[in-house]
């Protein structure tokens, strides 16, 4: 805890106090994982609860000194997952789908088609590339048993509009699709991220980037 920048004080010191408080405070402003009080075997003064309150600020207290670890071991490891899952959640995840020629209900304005979804998550609103890294048009809209959808991922069925898509033209019902996805995106997937990937994810990923490198001068990373 104190190689941490906890304060544990015993009850032979006395109460947690404003002061304290304070500390955390203070801690929390260098590194946010610091700013919490933990006191073992003493209570918290009403001013310094009420300050802790004020400032948002965690205070742990037990009895057992192994329960004040696992609480905060489990406070932090929440938090970290909680503040990973937000910087994902704004990243632009790679999916890919393949066309179902049985399932091609419009040719175009928009095209209407069911996809088998393959790997990753696919969103609307986002652009659509083919497996040779061309841009085929915009996935307006998913519908799974005739209700639209925010999302479908691996092993699903679902139908799809897009937007810009014209049957024979610039895609065919034999494409596999991409979702396309910012090369920051790319790149912070590739490195930050990598390890929270699902294996399905992460194999389109690497097969997106080979297919971006194939088609362009691109400095995607490997």
């Amino acid at each position: 805890f104190q190689q941490a920048g906890f304060k544990i004080r015993k009850a032979s010191v006395g109460a947690i106090s404003r002061s304290d408080i304070m500390d955390g405070v203070a801690a929390r402003a260098t590194d946010e994982y610091s700013g919490i009080v933990c006191g073992f075997n003493v209570k918290i003064l009403k001013d310094a609860e009420q300050e802790a309150e004020n400032q948002n600020l965690r205070v742990f207290t037990n009895e057992v000194i192994y329960r004040l670890v696992d609480d905060y071991k489990e406070y932090i490891t929440n938090r970290r997952s909680e503040k990973l899952a937000k910087a994902m959640n704004e990243l632009v995840m790679p999916g890919k789908m393949r066309i179902l020629p049985q399932y091609i209900f419009r040719r175009s304005e928009p095209m209407i088609c069911g996809v088998a979804v393959e790997g990753g998550i696919i969103l609307p609103k986002l652009k659509l590339i083919n497996q040779e890294g061309k841009i085929v048009g915009t996935l307006h809209s998913i519908t799974s048993n005739n209700k639209p959808v925010h999302s479908a991922k691996k092993g699903e069925e679902v139908a799809i509009s897009i937007q810009g898509a014209v049957l024979g033209r610039n895609i065919k019902e034999t494409d596999v699709l991409f979702i396309k996805s910012p090369e920051s995106d790319i790149r912070q997937l590739r490195t930050r991220f990598r390890e929270e990937l699902p294996p399905d994810t992460l194999e389109v990923l690497i097969e997106y980037v080979k297919i971006m490198r194939a088609n362009e001068s691109s400095t995607f990373a490997m």
